[in-house]
């Protein structure tokens, strides 16, 4: 039991210190099991349930239901993950931003095309500088 525990909670370790305590209304996991790119594809964790639970909520109706309309995106790969994200978030209607700098791409040489295509979505792709 120890050893799920800890493993349930070793994203925390993950974060930076300046984030790690941060208090968050839920976390969601995808491509756990099966391969997942956008973050639309996830769903929110009990954490009281078993380890391998896969029932939670998806994204889009939990931020549906918190009348939540605006998305800031950020994390990797920005050319797979984050454009794939953003484009789901975009099509949900939800207000989006990517915040560039705050991603890294696989192939950074596609990343101009990754922001003209997300532009084109109606994303707003921030570059800070």
């Amino acid at each position: 039991m120890a050893g799920a525990l800890r493993r349930r909670h070793r994203w925390r370790k993950a974060l930076h210190p300046l984030i790690r305590e941060i208090p968050v209304d839920a976390r969601f996991a995808k491509g756990r099991y099966t391969a997942a790119y956008s973050g639309f594809e996830a769903r929110e964790l009990d954490p009281s349930a078993p380890l391998g639970d896969e029932n939670g909520m998806l994204l889009a109706p939990w931020l549906a239901a918190r009348g939540i309309a605006a998305v800031d995106i950020v994390g990797l790969a920005a050319d797979h993950c984050v454009r794939a994200t953003a484009l789901d978030a975009a099509a949900e209607g939800l207000a989006t931003t990517v915040i560039s700098p705050l991603t890294a791409a696989v192939r950074p040489e596609m990343l101009p095309e990754v922001h003209d295509e997300l532009r084109a979505s109606g994303v707003t792709v921030l570059s800070l500088g």
